[in-house]
């Protein structure tokens, strides 16, 4: 038997608990800052006020160029068709482009620059017409200028 475990006062052995955290200091007392009462804001009235705003839309008719509205093709000095209203030239418009994209004669880079340029041409009539047939125009435009550039 070891004596020199007995040489050790009682308050030197180590206490056995339970739970080993019980072991641990308890933490510190946490700082008490300065309370400080806070006033509510006075309340303020909100006054709604009502502003009826008239639109005033002008409607402008574009006028057909000597006996229509034409179409112009790149490379031609001649109109490709006139047309007497802007919604047939705009049909007349988008058929064209169509079958310039879907040609198979030309690659499709040459796709790509025909239907820019056609685009170009027409630019002065394609500002002429409503903003939805304009926004239908530009998204075809970009659908077919997309499909012919995954098409190389």
């Amino acid at each position: 038997m070891p004596e020199e475990a007995q040489d050790f006062p009682d308050e030197a052995k180590p206490k056995a608990t339970r739970n080993p955290l019980d072991a641990l200091a308890p933490p510190a007392a946490p700082e008490v800052l300065e309370v400080v009462q806070v006033q509510e804001p006075e309340p303020v009235e909100l006054v709604e006020e009502v502003v009826e705003v008239a639109e005033v839309v002008e409607v402008v008719e574009a006028e057909p160029q000597a006996g229509g509205f034409a179409i112009m093709v790149p490379g031609k000095e001649q109109p490709f068709s006139t047309h007497q209203t802007l919604e047939q030239w705009a049909e007349a418009y988008e058929a064209l482009a169509e079958k310039m994209a879907n040609t198979a004669k030309l690659p499709a880079r040459e796709r790509m620059t025909k239907l820019r340029e056609l685009k170009e041409l027409n630019q002065g009539t394609l500002e002429k017409i409503d903003s939805v047939t304009r926004i239908k125009h530009t998204s075809a435009y970009q659908r077919r200028i997309r499909a012919l550039g995954a098409a190389q």
